[in-house]
């Protein structure tokens, strides 16, 4: 076995649980490696390490540190447990479902957005919203020349006024695992009109999925519809 790959069943042993202990190889080299010695005869071990088992000859180990059998059974559960959810989190992108984390702020459901994957943006969820909106700031930030673009229609925003804006196509928008790509969006021409967040999350986004709010557990889940094959 490589460092690389000692180092990162080492690694992956340290999210097993605050609690669990395991076995404990020394090796001669200087290295050693945790996990639960599941067979043993004169010559050799076989060490357990939650994504496969290592063997070890003894020639190769200087010493053993053995946990109880109640340690390497907490440990074997933890191990479980992370399978269990890894395997739940699995299937449930496989049905086209996912659970992307909301921040609530003043009533408000924001989530964390990538914009054309290299600019990130905090949108506000707005199903009153026909279009996916940006702030002038956030366009800029995306390279769009904002200055020199002509409004071709007007948005009324929250506070109840009428602001220009500009029609264009976002190249792709994600949010957590989501992806879509040409997504319908529009910029708006005025200083200050997203104070909190930098744009709204509206249903040029939104109509290709069921989607819910769950405040409570500070969640947006959304289901993807049929008709788009972009999404991943």
């Amino acid at each position: 076995m490589t460092g690389k790959a000692l180092a990162f069943s080492i690694l992956l042993l340290a999210y097993a649980g605050p609690c669990a202990r395991a076995d404990v190889v020394y090796l001669r080299n200087g290295r050693s490696m945790e996990g639960i010695i599941t067979e043993e005869t004169d010559s050799y071990i076989q060490l357990a390490v939650g994504i496969g088992n290592v063997k070890f000859f003894k020639t190769q180990i200087s010493d053993i540190e053995r946990s109880s059998p109640e340690e390497n059974k907490q440990m074997a559960n933890n191990w479980e447990r992370e399978r269990v959810l890894k395997e739940r989190e699995k299937k449930k992108s496989q049905s086209g479902i996912y659970e992307i984390d909301i921040i609530p702020q003043d009533g408000q459901a924001l989530v964390r957005s990538t914009l054309n994957e290299e600019v990130q943006a905090t949108l506000a969820l707005d199903t009153g919203s026909t279009l996916v909106v940006l702030s002038s700031e956030t366009a800029a930030r995306l390279k769009i020349d904002v200055a020199g673009m002509k409004p071709d229609v007007k948005m009324l925003l929250a506070s109840g006024k009428e602001a220009p804006a500009k029609l264009f196509v976002l190249e792709s928008l994600s949010i957590g695992e989501v992806l879509l790509k040409d997504v319908d969006a529009a910029i708006v021409f005025s200083k200050g009109a997203f104070k909190k967040f930098d744009g709204l999350l509206g249903m040029s986004f939104l109509k290709f999925f069921k989607f819910e709010v769950d405040m409570d557990k500070k969640t947006l889940i959304l289901e993807k519809r049929k008709g788009r094959d972009d999404e991943r």
